[in-house]
């Protein structure tokens, strides 16, 4: 039947997927493209001024009445009660304002809750600036992140004694190894693989998070305990505006994926040249992307069946249980060593190519 595969952080002990599938079901059709998010560095939050606000609120009212429903707005003015020069009812000038922009920075880094942050920044314009530039900080600090761990893609039938060479440390080599002894009671479950290690010593793998945002929580709450119905169009859009993180990938640059034990790189120039799909900073839109590219890298098992049509040795991947972490060529820098950066795209398109042909054939670009 085949065996399963695994995408596994050794280090976070957390999987890409809860579902172990065959690589020739995944691998050439895009499903492992989040692990571009988890390893992309963000350079930061999107910033916005008083300018890109004033912007943002034009652009809000020219929507009209498509949000909120009928039922949530106000309809006490032609804009939802938005009446001064530009619009918008969040200008004023309380007290509060009258604080340095530093002190106002402070008060907002003081709240533990999300809700609270967008409850004050829902006050005027001026608070509105401060708490998005306070939101989006947090953002970046808790966007799940993988870069530099280590990670694997695990073939369900690797032996205890066929691990790659530097990989695990000795506590988890002596502990795999120990598992895989036979058991001294006949009735006692023998492991079925390498797996059954971690899940005894870190409990049932972990899938890893996606970050999305504050939260349905944070709408239900503001709705509720602000009567966010009770307010204005603008109000509500701007609510949504804080709540939906917007990192920033847009950095000039060639972004590139980069393996930091190794210290080799291959770069999204070449995958766009090879499927001539244009990138989005690190992202791709079609099903190879540098997720494909890095599981392609990573496989690991003692048996060769992978459900693909390549016949490559995929399973004896040259980057299993390395290091990695997806940023711009700019800021690769030698070591202290002065050990240089290597760029193996040449070779790693070449075998990207030969695995999406043997699966689709000549039109194989149509499918990446």
């Amino acid at each position: 039947m085949g065996q399963g595969w695994l995408v596994v952080n050794l280090d976070k002990h957390e999987v890409l997927s809860e579902y172990a599938a065959k690589l020739g079901e995944d691998l050439p059709t895009g499903a492992y493209s989040k692990l571009a998010n988890l390893l992309a560095r963000p350079v930061g939050g999107r910033t916005m001024d008083r300018k890109d606000l004033d912007e943002k609120v034009e652009e809000m009212k020219d929507r009209g009445s498509r949000s909120p429903p009928r039922s949530k707005r106000n309809n006490s003015s032609p804009h939802n009660r938005l009446t001064d020069k530009t619009g918008s009812r969040l200008v004023s000038h309380g007290a509060m304002q009258k604080l340095p922009k530093e002190v106002l920075g402070m008060i907002f880094a003081g709240f533990d809750e999300y809700e609270d942050i967008m409850r004050l920044s829902l006050t005027n314009t001026t608070l509105f600036l401060i708490g998005y530039k306070c939101i989006q900080k947090r953002y970046m600090h808790e966007i799940p992140s993988w870069a530099g761990d280590r990670l694997i893609c695990l073939g369900e039938y690797t032996d205890a004694e066929d691990l790659p060479e530097g990989v695990f440390n000795e506590e988890e080599t002596t502990g795999i190894k120990q598992l895989f002894v036979e058991p001294d009671d006949e009735d006692e479950e023998e492991p079925t693989c390498v797996w059954d290690y971690f899940r005894q010593n870190g409990g049932e793998f972990k899938k890893a998070k996606q970050f999305t945002g504050a939260g349905k929580d944070s709408f239900k709450f503001l709705r509720r305990d602000l009567k966010l119905k009770d307010h204005g169009m603008l109000e509500y859009q701007l609510f949504y505006y804080l709540n939906k993180p917007r990192p920033d990938y847009s950095e000039n640059g060639t972004w590139v994926l980069c393996n930091l034990s190794k210290r080799e790189y291959v770069d999204t120039g070449a995958i766009s040249t090879l499927t001539d799909k244009n990138p989005r900073g690190p992202f791709f839109e079609g099903r190879m992307t540098l997720g494909e590219v890095l599981v392609s890298r990573i496989c690991w098992s003692t048996d060769a069946s992978t459900s693909l049509v390549y016949e490559g040795d995929i399973h004896r991947g040259a980057w299993a249980g390395d290091r990695f972490e997806i940023t711009t060529v700019e800021k690769l820098k030698p070591n202290q060593a002065g050990s240089q950066w290597k760029n193996v795209s040449d070779e790693i398109v070449k075998e990207m190519e030969a695995i999406w042909q043997g699966e689709y054939g000549d039109d194989w670009r149509k499918r990446a």
